[in-house]
């Protein structure tokens, strides 16, 4: 129930049949995380790590980072089942391009407050993208969703000052919210 300050390489490898795995306190430092399997797992506090891999989750079970995240990078790989990933912390940072493999859903954000930075591009094959905030690429990096439904819950900003291009399959907008 502590914080973990992990300067190394953390592995978190449980069975895809197991519980959710409930991690209440922040981690941080300078070193990988990687979750190998999981019944489910949920950071309820931040997440500062240089290299993240996502690799599987049992069937629809959710790796679900609740608070800000700070990652030097981060790799979804397909993993056996359909697991879902979510990123709902307000202030959220993910450096180099990233694609999010997975073939559950994929949430990135939960308020309309909330910010995720993508340094250099996204891109998601998840079957059903929601969004809610301001998703952002660096330079010229791009926003690719073209490939999966997109449900916008919140209002939501795609891009910004120098994002690429913007690519988005077809698309929902919630009543009484905005996609700008």
């Amino acid at each position: 129930s502590g914080n973990i300050t992990n300067n190394a390489n953390l592995v978190i490898n449980r069975a895809n049949s197991s519980a959710e795995l409930i991690v209440y306190g922040q981690i941080s430092g300078t070193g990988d995380l990687t979750v190998e399997r999981s019944g489910g797992i949920r950071f309820e506090q931040s997440v500062t790590q240089d290299d993240v891999v996502l690799r599987d989750s049992g069937n629809n079970r959710t790796i679900d980072f609740w608070q800000d995240i700070d990652f030097g990078s981060l790799t979804v790989e397909s993993g056996a089942g359909s697991y879902n990933v979510s990123i709902g912390g307000s202030t959220n940072t993910v450096g180099g391009a990233t694609t999010f493999g997975n073939r559950g859903a994929l949430v990135l954000g939960d308020q309309t407050g909330d910010s995720i930075s993508f340094a250099g591009g996204v891109t998601a094959n998840a079957p059903q993208v929601s969004l809610s905030g301001t998703i952002s690429a660096g330079g010229s990096g791009v926003i690719d969703f073209s490939g999966t439904r997109v449900d916008v819950a919140r209002s939501t900003t795609l891009g910004g000052a120098s994002t690429g291009q913007i690519l988005l399959g077809d698309t929902v907008v919630a009543g009484n919210s905005t996609l700008t």
